[in-house]
């Protein structure tokens, strides 16, 4: 691991056999040795999986597109929507919350 005070650039760089790591900012960017590229910063984290895909982690909702931009798909603690090649769907998570009609 390499280290310097904080500031205006990098304040650590990790490297492994598995990948490289830098923190800039508080921010730390990953990449794998799969091509496969994370960051994470204030307990978010975005990743860009190496086929393409991109999912995005926060304390209120996980999102994600798939590589070719086919499937969407949201959840939350109380939704969850998805769009696919076959079709739309969003409901509620909590059954109290389903409508009857």
């Amino acid at each position: 691991m390499l280290r310097r005070d904080p500031g205006a650039g990098w304040e650590g760089i990790v490297v492994e056999e598995t990948g490289l790591s830098v923190q800039v900012n508080g921010t730390w960017i990953r990449i794998l040795a799969d091509g496969s590229v994370s960051r994470e910063a204030d307990g978010d984290t975005t990743y860009l999986e190496a086929d393409g895909a991109v999912l995005k982690k926060t304390k209120f909702a996980e999102a994600m597109v798939s590589g070719d931009g086919v499937e969407l798909t949201r959840r939350t603690d109380t939704t969850i929507a998805a769009i696919r090649h076959d079709g739309v769907i969003a409901k509620s998570r909590d059954a109290a919350q389903i409508s009857s009609e």
